[in-house]
């Protein structure tokens, strides 16, 4: 999809493969010869995401308390764990520690259906997992 210019979601194909060290396709744009000219540059800078990250639900689907196995990096602060709906309302909130753990999600106040399980560093997502929630 990053090769195809003028496909919904190219953009978005080419920053993938930019954040994750791939080639990216030659662009050459043509720019009109009238009108005034201007210049502007862009600096970069690249970000080191977390590898080591790992997240696990379960039981899932759930009819209960569904528990969160997760294992976050030293030095990770600001992480925490979101329940998201269909819509993106975020419904649960829970900060985590650094390393390994476990949290205990309740369930109860959800209705039947599925739900977004997601872990977060400083408001970015890192991680996500489906949750199924039956009654």
């Amino acid at each position: 999809m990053g090769q195809q210019r003028d496909v919904v979601g190219s953009a978005a194909a080419n920053a993938w493969l930019h954040a994750l060290g791939g080639d990216l396709p030659e662009e050459i744009i043509i720019l009109p010869d009238d009108g005034p000219k201007r210049l502007e540059t862009h600096t970069t800078r690249t970000v080191e995401w977390p590898t080591d990250l790992s997240m696990d639900v379960f039981p899932n689907p759930s009819s209960g308390p569904a528990m969160v196995a997760y294992e976050v990096p030293e030095g990770m602060e600001q992480t925490e764990l979101h329940v998201l709906d269909v819509y993106g309302r975020v419904l649960l909130r829970q900060r985590l520690g650094q390393g390994p753990g476990l949290v205990e999600l309740s369930t109860g106040g959800l209705a039947s259906g599925v739900y977004l399980v997601d872990l977060r560093l400083n408001g970015q997502s890192l991680a996500q997992t489906k949750l199924i929630v039956q009654r």
